[in-house]
């Protein structure tokens, strides 16, 4: 069973909570020059004697990587005769090779899909992608002398990953200055941000994939920047239909005006956006650039984050920010009595920052009374504190100590343990999704979402956990099943299995819920809602035992959270209209001995759990081996004997313990001709591949 604590959830959702384009370059580093080749980088002439085999080493990664690039670019030129090449090798064999018969700027396209690779469309390779472990570059040409050839690499060799824009959840995405293409009388310097102007027209040109970005959302941009402003105008659009804008070239917040199809095309697949120059030589250094849209964003519940509002009498913060010893991270600095932040409604403090970095939280416990609690990030960057450890949770001021060191401290989320309605997410706003939302819908852990914040309409919101439920207004969310709007669930569908838990009660119009019980013929079930009982199928509720026995009864119908046991094999649609379902307590719900659960769970080891051995289908005692049930299942508990079973004769013995796994262990039982059986009357068996006899 995987465990996800509510640490990992919330580094995880600070660390994706950053907006940003991600990386999409992988340059070349120069390397093992071959044969007889030679390469100068100081010059970027490369060159070779006539042959075969003169290559040198540009790009070394892993088994399938290449897969992830669609590009590589490069530049040559002083050119002399023969050809050169790009070969894309596993370790020293060629699987292909693309060759050029002239300088200039040079692209090659990658189709990872169809394991193809082409400078001309016209002409694609055949190359086995998930192969290729290195490229290298070399001469490949003869002249009528054999003699020496050469060329002059212009510009860095690079693989292109699409670039791909990540909003943050301040509605940002950074661009890259990696991802910013300078052509005609604009220079481009990428570690630097400088660009260049000659003074001629050029442009500067966001790399946005060749099919485009949806920017339906955009609200703005910002380019900030130093030196001299050398745009005249910029323009967007779907390589179509563009919009040209001549004024606030640097930064606008009405592009959202904009962004319909009469102005851009298609907003949903934006391939253009360019800045043209003004024509004026100069220098401008580009320190950011910034897309601005409205964007839906994802929080736990439980977690608020640490901010200056909270601070009575004034904050000094300085949150995100590289600071030395003794400095005020957040709070006051003179650390008065009658300045400090509340965390009393708080159960922790969780603190993020620096690996290993030390810290002082002072507290102020009355006027005269201070209490300084000092400790250490640990290697992940993560410090936690019990507030309700505390004589009180006023926070006066939050400072790294006089030890000689720098360090950052990133973020101060607030826990809190309990919530009248306990939602596994929050997620609000309109517009492009964040990483956070990403993050929240791809928790297979959670089990309901509070999306009554969500200010947009026709929104799909799909969870990795089948039964997540989304509370949400009318018309907000196109999904079709488990959305509640006003305490009412038109489609309620469960799946077997995945955990489920109503934060609160509220009727379905329509519920159902899927069971297969295997060829074993006996499986435990709980389901949140009444139903009847569909044709072919038993149930039973299990009222006690008498000796060795379990003594059951028939049980007409299901009932809402009361666990029965099932009989007959195959798979079967439990429905109810109309239904009422409570908020899902916490605990196992009981129904006599058995216990029912909605998520997986460890069976205590005096408990009994349904399971296929070598003695048959009984229920065996857990013991010390933590044996777990799944969700919508159930485990028999409060038994009096060290076996129980039924349905077989008490006279078979050897009866052990559960093995790890309940439920899935459904073993085929079979007569001595190798027939499979239904149910085992008296006789002698296989079972699991062994002998088993009944009485």
């Amino acid at each position: 069973m995987k465990i996800i604590t509510k640490f990992m959830l919330t580094l995880a959702m600070l660390v994706v909570g950053v907006g940003g384009a991600k990386a999409t370059k992988l340059y070349a580093t120069y390397g093992n020059v071959q044969s007889s080749g030679s390469f100068d980088s100081g010059t970027g002439v490369y060159t070779w004697t006539a042959g075969w085999s003169n290559m040198m080493d540009l790009f070394s990664f892993g088994s399938g990587e290449l897969g992830n690039f669609t590009e590589l670019h490069f530049s040559t030129s002083d050119y002399t005769t023969g050809s050169y090449r790009m070969c894309f090798q596993n370790g020293g064999s060629t699987l292909a090779e693309i060759l050029f018969y002239s300088a200039g700027d040079k692209t090659i396209y990658i189709d990872a899909e169809n394991n193809k690779i082409w400078a001309n469309v016209d002409d694609k390779l055949d190359c086995n992608l998930s192969n290729v472990t290195n490229i290298r570059f070399g001469g490949k040409g003869y002249d009528s002398s054999n003699g020496t050839h050469s060329i002059t690499i212009t510009k860095k060799p690079y693989l292109q990953k699409p670039m791909e824009l990540v909003w943050g959840d301040d509605g940002n995405a950074e661009i890259d200055i990696t991802d910013l293409t300078a052509t005609g009388g604009f220079s481009l310097n990428e570690q630097t941000g400088e660009l260049t102007g000659t003074g001629e027209s050029g442009s500067l040109k966001i790399n946005f994939p060749s099919g485009g970005v949806d920017l339906t959302s955009l609200t703005g941009f910002s380019v900030t920047y130093t030196g001299d402003n050398l745009f005249n105008n910029f323009e967007i659009g779907d390589g179509t239909t563009n919009k040209g804008f001549w004024s606030n070239v640097t930064g606008r917040n009405d592009l959202n005006q904009h962004m319909t199809a009469a102005n851009v095309g298609n907003p949903a697949a934006i391939t253009n956006w360019k800045w043209n120059s003004n024509s004026t030589a100069g220098t401008m250094t580009i320190t950011s650039i910034k897309l601005k849209a409205s964007v839906i964003t994802a929080s736990n519940p439980h977690e608020t984050l640490l901010t200056s509002a909270m601070f009575v009498g004034g904050c000094e913060s300085h949150f995100g920010e590289s600071v030395g010893q003794g400095t005020t991270i957040y709070g006051n600095g003179g650390v008065l009595a009658d300045q400090y932040a509340d965390l009393s409604e708080y159960d922790e403090m969780h603190i993020y920052g620096t690996q290993k970095k030390s810290i002082r939280l002072l507290f102020n416990w009355s006027s005269d009374n201070q209490k300084e609690i000092t400790g250490n990030l640990n290697d992940d960057g993560f410090y936690s504190l019990d507030l309700k450890s505390l004589s009180a949770q006023q926070l006066n001021a939050f400072k790294f100590p006089w030890d000689g060191q720098t360090g950052i401290i990133t973020k101060v989320v607030l826990y809190k343990a309990s919530l009248p309605v306990a939602y596994s997410y929050v997620i609000s706003g309109s517009g492009a999704f964040t990483p956070s939302v990403t993050a929240a819908l791809a928790d297979a852990t959670a089990t309901s979402y509070d999306a009554t914040g969500v200010t947009g309409t026709g929104i799909g919101l799909v969870a990795e956990n089948p039964n997540a439920l989304f509370i949400a207004n009318e018309g907000q969310l196109t999904n079709t099943t488990n959305v509640i709007v006003n305490g009412t669930c038109a489609n309620l569908v469960l799946t077997d299995q995945k955990p489920f838990k109503a934060p609160s009660a509220f009727t379905a119009t329509n519920a159902e819920f899927t069971k297969t019980v295997s060829d074993a013929g006996y499986a435990t079930m709980v389901i949140p809602f009444d139903a009847a009982l569909p044709e072919g199928v038993l149930a039973y509720n299990i009222t006690g035992s008498d000796g060795d026995k379990l003594v059951k009864e028939d049980a007409e119908s299901i009932k809402a959270n009361k666990p029965v046991m099932l009989k007959n094999n195959g798979t079967f649609k439990f429905t109810a209209t109309n239904a009422a379902i409570a908020a899902t307590p916490d605990a196992a719900v009981a129904n006599g001995l058995l216990c029912g659960v909605y998520n997986t769970t460890v069976v205590p080891a005096d408990g009994y759990v349904l399971q296929s051995q070598d003695n048959g289908v009984n229920f065996y005692k857990a013991g010390e081996t933590g044996v777990e049930v799944n969700a919508f299942r159930a485990y028999l508990a409060d038994a009096t004997t060290t076996r129980l079973f039924f349905n077989l004769d008490d006279d078979v013995t050897g009866i052990s313990e559960a093995a790890v796994d309940s439920e899935t262990a459904d073993s085929n039982i079979y007569n001595l001709n190798g027939q499979r059986v239904a149910n085992a009357q008296k006789g002698l068996y296989i079972v699991g591949g062994k002998k088993v006899m009944v009485k």
